[in-house]
């Protein structure tokens, strides 16, 4: 990545003007970009339940993963649904639309985003990305708070018009290659099988009164976490996974929020600057879990809670839905942590950083 006199960054497959945001691009988003989970190309919800096990078992998340291409026998997957909220410039959206490009999987992104800036911004992003006119993947940015926007998206709920809440949609980036079904359907908007947040966390700090944007995209008095935590559950489908990076404080409240409302944390990392400096935030990644799920997370939570981690029950493994990737039920904030050093001594990045961000930064 590098900055541009004209002030946009380059990525290797992409540029990101931020100009408008309040927010500029951060390692913060990057890391997250890069380390987040891909999803699998859901079956079609047309096919039968035998159709969609004869799918499964033909397309493996491995050979998705190698790159390999879907062959003409293979059942027609529907395209993976992707809620980025808060885009800002859209860095996020545009990082999994690279990689799931890559991984030949289509994927329709919805990016929301708050400040009318920022959201023209990312429009603006998406429509100068290689991805913009692809078969694989769409783009839908809307102007909106998530909450009035998850209001808007129920289905016990009739559609308000955006000149009732104040919400503004753009059009979406047409794309050949979607369906019906994959495209900007009221549908598709309900359910996501990725959903990702860089969210703001500051909530005792002191704001400023000559830069309000800036104070909205960093302080959680907008979007509580409480308040993400539902609306996350809402609208994540159920192998679906959600993604986000917090200071370590703020991620152990945010975990708290998420046991409430039966997200569960299945896989964590650590990301400290430098080798002699302690970590200051988390990776994580939730999934809904069931009751008996829930019951069998609490009893290993309490088990590892005593000078023994190892007795009493172990976590439960559960089906994989992510590619590359593996999780149990009972994943606790600082247990079995993946750790992730952003410079070595020399300055230089360190390998356990360079391994997610090879793929986007010119100088990897």
């Amino acid at each position: 990545m590098s900055q541009s006199s004209t002030g946009h960054f380059k990525f290797k497959q992409f540029s990101l003007w931020h100009d408008l945001c309040a927010m500029k691009v951060s390692t913060d988003g990057v890391i997250l970009g890069a380390w987040s989970k891909l999803a699998m190309s859901p079956v079609s919800q047309s096919l039968s339940q035998s159709q969609s096990q004869k799918t499964m078992l033909t397309t493996t998340s491995s050979e998705i993963e190698q790159g390999l291409p879907i062959t003409n026998q293979s059942p027609i997957k529907r395209a993976v649904q992707v809620l980025d909220i808060g885009t800002g410039t859209g860095l996020l959206s545009l990082m999994l639309a690279q990689r799931y490009a890559e991984n030949k999987v289509p994927v329709s992104i919805v990016a929301l985003e708050i400040n009318e800036d920022a959201a023209k911004q990312a429009k603006f992003n998406f429509e100068q990305s290689p991805w913009a006119h692809t078969d694989l993947v769409q783009f839908k940015v809307e102007r909106n708070s998530v909450q009035n926007w998850s209001a808007n998206n129920s289905r016990s709920e009739p559609k308000i018009s955006a000149r009732d809440n104040d919400s503004e949609s753009t059009d979406c980036i047409e794309n050949s290659g979607f369906g019906e079904e994959s495209g900007c359907s009221e549908e598709s908007l309900f359910y996501f099988d990725h959903i990702i947040c860089n969210p703001p966390y500051f909530s005792q700090s002191l704001k400023s009164e000559a830069n309000q944007a800036r104070d909205t995209a960093r302080h959680n008095d907008i979007l509580p976490f409480d308040q993400l935590a539902k609306i996350v559950t809402k609208h994540l489908s159920q192998n679906g996974h959600f993604d986000l990076i917090l200071p370590i404080e703020e991620a152990h409240r945010f975990v708290e929020c998420a046991n409430q409302v039966s997200l569960t944390l299945v896989h964590h990392a650590s990301l400290q600057h430098s080798e002699n400096k302690p970590p200051n935030r988390y990776l994580m990644q939730f999934v809904k879990t069931t009751k008996s799920d829930e019951q069998l997370n609490a009893q290993a939570t309490a088990a590892g809670s005593g000078s023994d981690l190892g007795s009493g029950p172990q976590p439960k493994p559960i089906s994989e839905p992510i590619l590359g990737s593996s999780y149990t039920i009972g994943t606790r904030l600082g247990q079995d942590t993946e750790i992730i050093i952003v410079r070595d001594e020399a300055s230089q990045f360190h390998p356990s950083f360079a391994k997610y961000t090879k793929d986007f930064y010119l100088k990897l």
